[in-house]
């Protein structure tokens, strides 16, 4: 399957296409083939077995004539216009059994069958030489009457027994012959339907697995580039994404691919910057609660410079008012001394 996605999907489908049309032209072509081939057979079979057939139903017939006739001439003796127009026509008969014979010697048959129509052509010739004189005894009135004439063809009845028999020979080896070929045609018919058949197996087989094969090689694709991005939207980066191929879909995964690593560069980064932003947060709750420290000490050591000034204040407000208390007694001393001064002056 890998094997196949290292060819592009139009590609593959190009060759599913090409190979689909193989495979119809190679059971037209089988088929065809066969249609001649069951032409040319039965061709052969009308043109030789059936024409055998024919022409040996022609020589019975025509045999059977000659039988005929010659009891036409036998029974009309006495009347020569009669009897010559029946031996004219037994010629003609005769005539055409030996044409028969002679199409039937030309065929293309088994050789034993070939060999017959000799045979009997010698047999009907002794059989016309000798009704030929029969006749000829009539025609001067030396017969004077059927019964005689009758008598008269004893030595001619061994060359149409003769006939009759290889007559016989004849039919049943031409009928053999001919059901012998409507056999081989029957297993020529069978064996181009297996082949036609195989043909078709091979074909659907071939095309069905390459198709079963291309198609899994879309889909699992598909599937897998579907999984990814599921994972994807659901925020899970951590399985990898493996691509393989270089067809449509090998190409869709490295696009599936190159969006997760980039939205693992898109995470890292952000993680980093929100690290550095907590550290940063940190020190600077840490520099906070230091200079909160700060401040309130700075604040107590205000607060006890401002109790030492308010009882610097007071002590210099106290000194100020013993120096006004020191300054009045002072005057007063000094009142004092002058009025003493006056009294002593005094």
């Amino acid at each position: 399957m890998r094997t196949l996605r290292n060819f592009t999907i139009r590609t593959r489908l190009m060759a599913l296409g090409l190979l689909s049309v193989l495979a119809m032209l190679l059971i037209g072509g089988d088929g065809l083939w066969a249609m001649a081939r069951t032409k040319q057979d039965f061709q052969h079979y009308v043109r030789q077995d059936v024409e055998s057939l024919v022409q040996l139903s022609e020589v019975r017939a025509g045999v059977g004539n000659l039988r005929r006739y010659e009891k036409d001439m036998l029974i009309n003796i006495g009347d020569d216009a009669a009897v010559k127009r029946y031996h004219e026509e037994w010629r003609k008969t005769f005539e055409g059994v030996l044409r028969s014979l002679d199409v039937i010697a030309g065929l293309e048959i088994l050789p034993e069958i070939k060999a017959m129509p000799p045979a009997m052509k010698a047999s009907l010739g002794n059989y016309r030489n000798g009704l030929d004189g029969i006749v000829a005894r009539i025609l001067k009135q030396e017969s004077v009457d059927s019964a005689e004439a009758n008598r008269q063809t004893e030595p001619i009845k061994g060359p149409v027994r003769e006939m009759d028999k290889q007559l016989g020979e004849m039919t049943q080896a031409i009928m053999a012959r001919g059901n012998q070929e409507v056999q081989r045609i029957d297993g020529e018919e069978t064996r181009v339907r297996m082949a036609l058949g195989g043909v078709m197996l091979l074909g659907v087989v071939v095309i069905g697995t390459f198709t079963f094969f291309n198609i899994a090689s879309i889909l699992m694709p598909l599937a897998q580039a579907v999984s990814s991005t599921e994972r994807i939207a659901r925020q899970d980066l951590s399985e990898r994404v493996d691509v393989h191929g270089t067809d449509e879909t090998a190409a869709m995964m490295r696009g599936v691919q190159g969006m997760q690593h980039s939205i693992r560069h898109v995470v890292s980064g952000v993680r980093s910057a929100t690290d550095s932003i907590a550290t940063a947060s940190r020190e600077v709750a840490a520099g906070a609660h230091d200079l909160s420290h700060r401040t309130e000490q700075a604040a107590s050591n205000l607060q006890e410079t401002a109790s030492a000034m308010e009882e610097l204040t007071a002590s210099v407000q106290h000194n100020a008012d013993s120096a006004r208390q020191a300054n009045q007694l002072a005057e007063e001393a000094a009142g004092a001394a002058g009025r003493g001064v006056s009294v002593v002056g005094e």
